[in-house]
This record gives C-alpha cells, sequence and structure tokens, in this order.
C-alpha cells in the first residue's frame, strides 16, 4: 500500500472511529476499569497512562479520577481528535514516546484490544517501555480478545449503516467461528 493511501486510510479511519463505534459503551467500560482498580488501590490519586487512547473516550470518563492522565496514541489524526474532545487541566495527549519516558506511572491501561496492532519486536519494546516508565508498585492493564471470552460472546454476523452530517459508513461483519475441541492429555 502506497504512503499516500496509507495516510488517507489513517485520516479517514481516525475521522470515523467514534461513528463507528458510537455503540461501545464506554461510560460502563470505565466504571468497570475504576472498580477492579479500586480493589487493589484505595485511592487513584496518581499518573495515569492510556497506551493507544485513540479518540480519548476512554479519557473522557477516567481523567476525573486521576492526578494526571497522559493518552499516548501513534495516529496524530486520533490525536487530534482527542484534543478537540477533551480539554482538561490534567490531560496531555501526545505520540512522544519521550514524553513518556520523562514520567513515571502508577497505572498503565491499553484498552480494546490495542496490543494486536503491536507487532512481536514491538511488543518486546512495549513491555520494556513500560518496565522503565513504572514505579515499583504500579499496576499495567491490557485488554485483549482471548479464545474464553470469544467462545462465551461469539460475534454475531451484523451490518450497521452509520450515519452523521457528513459521512454514510457501512459497517458489516460476517462471522465463521470454527471451534475445534481440545484434547486434554
Amino acid at each position: 500500500m502506497s504512503k499516500v493511501l496509507k495516510d488517507n486510510f489513517k485520516y479517514q479511519y481516525a475521522n470515523n472511529y467514534d461513528l463507528i463505534y458510537k455503540d461501545k459503551n464506554y461510560i460502563l467500560e470505565s466504571k468497570n476499569f475504576i472498580n477492579l482498580i479500586n480493589k487493589y488501590c484505595n485511592n487513584t490519586k496518581f499518573n495515569f497512562l492510556d497506551f493507544g487512547c485513540g479518540t480519548g473516550r476512554h479519557i473522557r470518563h477516567l481523567s476525573h479520577y486521576f492526578k494526571s492522565v497522559i493518552g499516548f496514541d501513534i495516529s496524530s489524526a486520533m490525536l487530534e481528535i482527542a484534543k478537540k474532545n477533551i480539554n482538561k487541566n490534567n490531560v496531555l495527549f501526545t505520540d512522544k514516546k519521550d514524553i513518556l519516558m520523562s514520567q513515571k506511572f502508577q497505572l498503565i491501561a491499553s484498552f480494546f484490544d490495542v496490543f494486536s496492532y503491536i507487532s512481536p519486536k514491538g511488543l518486546i519494546k512495549t513491555l520494556k517501555l513500560f518496565d522503565k516508565i513504572t514505579t515499583k508498585n504500579s499496576l499495567v492493564y491490557i485488554q485483549f480478545w482471548n479464545e474464553e471470552n470469544v467462545l462465551s460472546y461469539p460475534p454475531r454476523n451484523y451490518t450497521n449503516k452509520l450515519i452523521d452530517r457528513e459521512n454514510n459508513v457501512f459497517r458489516s461483519c460476517s462471522v465463521n467461528l470454527s471451534v475445534k475441541k481440545k484434547l486434554s492429555s
């Protein structure tokens, strides 16, 4: 794929991202996340990193719980949208790893399967980065797809026509889930 095509795709995807995922319940996910964190911490007044923050929808619902929040994403188009939508004194959006390196985080979260977009070499680099920017008792939360959840809550076939003032976006999902019985030894 050419660089121009890739850049155009990234821009279009970023501009339609919130429309595509408009049915995603960020409020409930954020509430469940805070409930989980509260099981391990008495207090959330510390530095929080949302790694792969996209358009900042989780941060919108989480920022008031934390002393400071950094939303990191490699997509400058996504970050532009996040910056437009969220203007809070304790929130910074960036694509610069040197800004992360100048901080210490007590909590890092990576929501919505971000890690599946990272190459194996990139995963090692990312985990080494997390090691450098966390404190001794930091928590790291990584959300990803796993077999148990996919089998318990299988994806469904659907087609959505999503409309906003400027765009018509069609989103469809066709599922062909083949489950093979595991053999135990």
